[in-house]
């Protein structure tokens, strides 16, 4: 996609690393509407709720700055004002209309759609991108050999990124930087009969690796690119 100047206007993983660890990225979110014309009065209401359910998944762990949502229905343009959007701009010849908000306009509509879009919580592993990728594809509970064949890997290389990840999470626990705290949960000794297995593993090295991925699934902001050379002063969530 590409605006006036020619140039593409989405984010490259790096842009996308500057934009977590300073000042947000604006998210569009292009025409797209609910059917009320075949869904009646209730579904319409269920299928508004599962779209705004899934664009915070989608987008949970990246800072945002600004959020813009073009429609076209007046249905439509009614969830918007409920989620503390805006208009913004109107397109006469497609009959859409834009909705906008920003981190600072939504602060205040605690438990809306509108800003819980902006919450957000700074990293603290500092894992690599392949080690993002293996906690990415662990979320579903692969197996070793399944994680494998979705990275196109060896399970040895699998493997040996599991070694990687807590060899960076000790690295991390013992440098006793403040934000380091969550580590020592990750990393406490394991009581017997603790949490499942992860990846096809059983014992304590299967439930290290479970407690490790329940806490990525809480914390998306770990999955997602941070460029940590350009990181803000922390203020904690926001």
């Amino acid at each position: 996609m590409r605006g006036s100047s020619n140039r593409s206007v989405l984010l490259t993983r790096e842009q996308i690393g500057q934009a977590n660890a300073r000042g947000g990225a604006d998210l569009a979110i292009l025409y797209g509407n609910i059917h009320d014309d075949i869904l009646d009065p209730a579904q319409c209401a269920e299928a508004a709720a599962a779209s705004g359910a899934s664009i915070i998944g989608c987008h949970s762990g990246y800072r945002l700055h600004r959020v813009f949502h073009e429609v076209a229905r007046p249905r439509d343009q009614q969830f918007m004002r409920k989620a503390t959007l805006r208009r913004h701009a109107e397109f006469p010849g497609t009959g859409g209309v834009l909705y906008a908000t920003s981190r600072e306009a939504a602060a205040d509509a605690v438990g809306t759609i509108g800003q819980m879009a902006f919450v957000y919580r700074e990293p603290v592993l500092r894992l690599t991108q392949s080690e993002q990728e293996l906690l990415t594809a662990s979320l579903s509970g692969e197996t070793d050999e399944e994680l494998a064949a979705a990275l196109g890997l060896s399970v040895t290389a699998v493997k040996a990124r599991w070694r990687a990840v807590f060899s960076r999470l000790s690295d991390r626990a013992w440098s006793g930087a403040p934000e380091t705290q969550a580590m020592s949960g990750l990393l406490a000794p394991i009581r017997d009969g603790e949490g499942g297995n992860v990846s096809g593993r059983s014992g304590r090295g299967g439930q290290k690796r479970h407690r490790l991925v329940e806490y990525v699934r809480q914390h998306p902001e770990e999955l997602r690119p941070y460029a940590w050379d350009q990181q803000r002063p922390s203020r904690g969530a926001q």
